[in-house]
């Protein structure tokens, strides 16, 4: 009876131990084989706000296609996603949803109780069928033949001297074509605020950009219209 009271308040103690890291909120759940092992969101901290449910892509729908995406960003001051920082760090079937959890993380919401720029927050997007019938489970599903590009590399661009002296913000968001082998080409300025102060770094930082190409009948193809935002802040 005393080495099971003991145990117990073994059990107790590390319960509470990792609860008091650093404040971070891990979230658990219970959910179909191909999400149930998702790692726990990390918000540091913050307390969510809004978490809009990102669109389920239509060809993991039609494939019967579920998973997770584990995001890591910044949350400014005021409780908003620095769109720049956000990066992919883990996702599970890769090249189906992290498009659709990157969208989403743009618009989250946190009450920032730090009042302080938090860093390397980290976000977990599922992707579950409402209809679980929907999947496909009375004969093994063939590899699709279809992948989606994925950002292979994160570029921070270069702020201009002359706006940093000047205390100038602002971004930019370019408009380009992703290679067969990754790269990048037809950069264009599609939106700039304010107008031509970060047009060139933002070239410049596109340049540098690099992609797994997307995949049709396992042979890379070219995406054309991809569309990717800066943003230049001043440390505050």
């Amino acid at each position: 009876m005393c080495n099971r009271l003991l145990v117990i308040m073994s059990a107790i103690l590390l319960t509470v131990a990792l609860a008091g890291c650093g404040g971070v909120v891990l979230e658990s759940f219970s959910g179909s084989p191909s999400t149930a092992n998702a790692p726990p969101s990390s918000t540091r901290g913050l307390i969510v706000l809004n978490a809009p449910q990102p669109v389920y892509p239509m060809q993991a729908r039609t494939l019967g296609v579920e998973g997770w995406v584990l995001l890591a960003f910044t949350v400014d001051e005021s409780g908003t996603v620095i769109p720049d920082t956000i990066d992919v760090i883990n996702q599970q079937p890769p090249g189906y949803f992290e498009r659709a959890a990157v969208n989403a993380a743009r618009r989250m919401n946190f009450d920032n109780i730090l009042n302080r720029m938090v860093r390397d927050v980290r976000y977990v997007f599922l992707f579950e069928l409402e209809n679980r019938e929907e999947l496909l489970v009375e004969t093994p599903r063939q590899e699709p033949s279809f992948r989606e590009y994925l950002s292979a590399s994160f570029v921070t661009p270069e702020y201009p001297e002359f706006a940093r002296e000047q205390e100038i913000e602002g971004h930019v968001v370019v408009q380009f074509t992703i290679t067969e082998s990754g790269g990048v080409r037809d950069v264009e300025v599609i939106e700039a605020n304010p107008p031509r102060v970060f047009d060139v770094a933002a070239r410049q930082a596109t340049a540098r950009l690099l992609f797994q190409p997307r995949l049709v009948d396992n042979e890379p193809v070219a995406v054309e219209g991809v569309t990717h935002r800066f943003d230049w802040n001043l440390p505050r």
